[in-house]
C-alpha cells in the first residue's frame, strides 16, 4: 500500500530523522465589485520546530502517535508586516514592534470581532495523496494592511494569533506524571547529597542524556552543581527536607560557586536564567523602585551587581508564603517585573540603559500568574500561565484545559514553595516542579507543554503586498516532498 505525504512525514519524524520537505504559498487578493484579482506566488524554507519537537520527546512522557499531525503541526497561519529571517533555527515569530501580525488563521470557522482572524476553507484543504494543502480566506474588514511574510504554525496558533483575548490557550499539554517522595534523613547517591536547604535543580541539556544543573542559594552565595542523572527534577526543598531520587546514575559532575555582590533576603529574592546568565533578583524592602540584581556570566562566574533605583515606576514584592508568584522574567537584555500599582501588568528595565524603564500597556483582565515558569519564545516574546507579553503590551492567555504542572495535586496538602524548572528544546518545553506539604512528603511532577506560536516554516515574499479592506484574501499553502 503506497502511503501519503502525510504518513511518511509522520513516520521520518518518529524515527528521528527530517524528511526533505518543500513549500509554496500562493496568495489571491480578490475586488468583489469588478472581479479583478492579483495573485501572488512564492516558495518557503522549512525550519527545524517540527523536528525539535519529535526529538525532544525527554524520557518519553508524549505519546505522539495521539496526535494527526500534519494537520495539527502545520494547520495554522501567520502573516506578517516585516520579513524574518530565513533560518532554520528561527522557530518563533518577532515580537509586534519589530514584524507586526497582520493575519492569521487556524482551522476553525470563525465569525467574531477579531480584525486579523480568517476562515479555514475545509472543502479545498487537503492532507492525503502526495502533498498536503491548506487553504484560508479573510473577508474584506479581516486581515487588512501589509504582508511581507507567511509563516505556518500549529492550527491552534493560528487560531488564537499572538495578539489573543484570552478565550483560546496558547499551550497544549503533552505529557503529565507525579512522583511522591517521602522524607528521608540523608540521601547520599554516587556521592552527592541534595540535603541542602534550598536546592533547585533544572534541566538545561538539549538531548535525552539526562543532564542537569542544581543551583544552591544562601543569600550571599550562589553554587551551580552540573549532574547527570536519569530522571531529571527540579525541587525548592525546605530546612532539613531531603529527596531521595530512585536511580542509580545519580552523580555530581562538576561544581562552581559565586560570591554575590550583597546578601539578599531569600524569602523575597528570584532566581532566573537565560542562555548566557544566571540572574538573583530583589526588589528593596522599603522602596518600591528600587530593584537588585546580581547577573553571573555562565561562561566564568563573574558577578556583575546592579542596585537599581529611583526607576519611576513601582514594582511588586512577594510574599515569603509564595515567593515565586510575584517575580520576573528575562528576556533579552530586559528584567520584567510584576507592577506594584497594577498586578495585571509588568514593568520592564533595560539592564543594558537602566534610564529605559516602561511600565507596559495592559489588556489583562485578571492578575498575572507566575507560579509556572514562562517560556521566553523570543526576545520581547513571552508566553506565561495567563498572558503573553509580546512587544510593549500584555495580552491575557487561556489557561490550558487539563491540570497546569504546579497544581500539588491534592486538596489536603498546602503548596508551600512551587518554583519550576524548564528544558526546552525549541516549541516543546519540559517542565518539572517539587512542593512539600505540611506533613511527611512531596510531590514531583514532570511533564511536556507544547508551546504552539512556533514558526514550521518562514515565507519571505518576493514581492510584499497589502490588503485593503475593498478586498477579499485567499491564501493556499502547499507542502510536498522535495
Amino acid at each position: 500500500m503506497k502511503l501519503s505525504f502525510a504518513e511518511k512525514m509522520h513516520r521520518a519524524f518518529m524515527s528521528g530523522s527530517t524528511p526533505e520537505i518543500k513549500g509554496s504559498t500562493k496568495i489571491t487578493l480578490t475586488d468583489p465589485k469588478t472581479g479583478a484579482r492579483e495573485v501572488y506566488q512564492d516558495e518557503n524554507m522549512v525550519t527545524n520546530a517540527i523536528t525539535r519537537i519529535y526529538n525532544s520527546n525527554y524520557l518519553g512522557v508524549t505519546d505522539y502517535y495521539n496526535y494527526i499531525p500534519m494537520l495539527q503541526f502545520f494547520g495554522g497561519v501567520f502573516c506578517f508586516a516585516q520579513p524574518l529571517t530565513e533560518d532554520a533555527n528561527n522557530m518563533w515569530p518577532a515580537n509586534q514592534s519589530i514584524s507586526a501580525m497582520t493575519a492569521n488563521a487556524g482551522q476553525t470557522p470563525y465569525s467574531g470581532p477579531s480584525s486579523t482572524r480568517g476562515n479555514p476553507d475545509g472543502g479545498s484543504t487537503e492532507v492525503t495523496g502526495d502533498h498536503i494543502r491548506f487553504v484560508w480566506e479573510w473577508g474584506m474588514s479581516k486581515g487588512n494592511g501589509p504582508i511581507a511574510c507567511v509563516c505556518l504554525t500549529h492550527q491552534s496558533a493560528g487560531d488564537c494569533g499572538i495578539l489573543p483575548d484570552g478565550t483560546l490557550p496558547l499551550m497544549k499539554t503533552t505529557g503529565l506524571g507525579y512522583m511522591n517522595l517521602n522524607a528521608y534523613a540523608s540521601n547520599e547517591l554516587d556521592g552527592f547529597s541534595l540535603s541542602r536547604a534550598r536546592c533547585i535543580a533544572m534541566p538545561v541539556s538539549l538531548n535525552n542524556d539526562g543532564m542537569g544543573v542544581s543551583l544552591y542559594f544562601d543569600g550571599t552565595t550562589l553554587e551551580e552543581i552540573k549532574v547527570a542523572h536519569s530522571f531529571v527534577t527540579s525541587c525548592l526543598l525546605e530546612t532539613n527536607k531531603t529527596m531521595p531520587l530512585n536511580s542509580s546514575n545519580y552523580r555530581e559532575l562538576s561544581s562552581r560557586t559565586a560570591t554575590l555582590t550583597r546578601t539578599f533576603d531569600t524569602g523575597y529574592t528570584f532566581l532566573a536564567q537565560d542562555e548566557d546568565y544566571y540572574y538573583v533578583m530583589e526588589r528593596d524592602a522599603g522602596a518600591a523602585n528600587k530593584l537588585y540584581i546580581n547577573e553571573i556570566d555562565k561562561s566564568d562566574f563573574s558577578v556583575n551587581g546592579y542596585a537599581l533605583d529611583s526607576l519611576g515606576v513601582n514594582m511588586a514584592r512577594p510574599s515569603t508564603n509564595n515567593p515565586s508568584r510575584y517575580s520576573g522574567i528575562v528576556s533579552g537584555r530586559s528584567v520584567y517585573w510584576i507592577s506594584n500599582t497594577d498586578a495585571k501588568n509588568f514593568v520592564r528595565v533595560n539592564l543594558d540603559n537602566t534610564a529605559d524603564v516602561e511600565e507596559l500597556s495592559t489588556n489583562m483582565a485578571a492578575n498575572i500568574s507566575l507560579m509556572q515558569a514562562p517560556a521566553v519564545l523570543n526576545d520581547g516574546l513571552i508566553l506565561g500561565r495567563n498572558f503573553m507579553i509580546n512587544g510593549s503590551t500584555v495580552y491575557p492567555v487561556a489557561s490550558r484545559a487539563s491540570r497546569p504542572l504546579y497544581n500539588q495535586g491534592s486538596a489536603t496538602e498546602s503548596l508551600r514553595y512551587d518554583i519550576m524548572a524548564m528544558y526546552k528544546n525549541g516549541p516543546h518545553i519540559f517542565q518539572s516542579g517539587h512542593c512539600w506539604d505540611d506533613a511527611t512528603y512531596g510531590r514531583t511532577t514532570q511533564g511536556g507543554v507544547l508551546a504552539l506560536p512556533y514558526l514550521a516554516t518562514i515565507n519571505n515574499l518576493t514581492t510584499p503586498v497589502t490588503k485593503t479592506n475593498s478586498k477579499a484574501m485567499q491564501i493556499e499553502y502547499t507542502l510536498t516532498e522535495v
